[in-house]
């Protein structure tokens, strides 16, 4: 008795732990937007283009300047890109990429990314992943996304770009970075595009699981 008392518990636990619907977690790149690197689970930085096989190796990480609500990625020489809650530079010519990125604070079994550029100008944009086992190793898992004149052009003078995927077993530590580069078509420098981020995945099921188990475990024991 006390053993399927115990079996039934166990499941019961289990059935409880498995995320339910609406139990998602949502991170929002523009909601999330702080003076804090990492705070909720965002960062902020830029890399010049010979070094986008290793983005956590060479980046730059932004300064925030507070009284323009904006992180700056100076590098000197008079390349400086920005970034806002919504908007990052494209910093046509010399090839320096924004960089927005969001850190696993957990093991996600699938962290799904929907992402929408609103491009005004033809620029070039990519989704890359860091695995925290391997940093120095960058996968572009979008290929690069191009927005062209004939685009904005049927789109009213805006080009509106969806990138989206699905990625599994997520690591703690791992990254998915949003990457703004230029397009190389000489249209001047500095211009800022609108490129919305959300990372989802399931609420952590793994504390409650480990507390209900343990109150079933009591409760034979008594």
């Amino acid at each position: 008795m006390k053993k399927s008392l115990l079996i039934a518990g166990l499941l019961a636990a289990v059935s409880s732990a498995v995320p339910q619907a609406g139990a998602d977690i949502i991170y929002n790149a523009a909601t999330g937007f702080s003076g804090t690197q990492g705070a909720n689970g965002w960062s902020y930085a830029a890399v010049h283009f010979p070094g986008v096989g290793n983005l956590a190796g060479n980046q730059l990480l932004g300064t925030y300047d507070a009284p323009n609500s904006r992180w700056r990625m100076d590098f000197g020489g008079g390349v400086i890109l920005d970034i806002t809650a919504t908007q990052q530079d494209m910093l046509e010519g010399n090839a320096y990429f924004s960089l927005r990125y969001w850190t696993a604070g957990a093991n996600y079994p699938l962290a799904t990314v929907t992402s929408t550029l609103s491009a005004t100008v033809t620029v070039g944009a990519w989704i890359g992943y860091v695995a925290a086992a391997t940093p120095s190793v960058t996968t572009n898992l979008s290929g690069t996304y191009f927005s062209t004149l004939g685009g904005i052009a049927a789109g009213g003078g805006t080009e509106v770009i969806p990138i989206n995927l699905a990625l599994t077993n997520v690591q703690a530590g791992d990254r998915i970075y949003f990457v703004m580069q230029n397009s190389g078509d000489g249209q001047g420098s500095f211009t800022m595009q609108t490129w919305d981020q959300n990372v989802t995945v399931p609420e952590p099921a793994a504390l409650s699981l480990l507390a209900l188990g343990g109150l079933v475990l009591a409760r034979r024991r008594r």
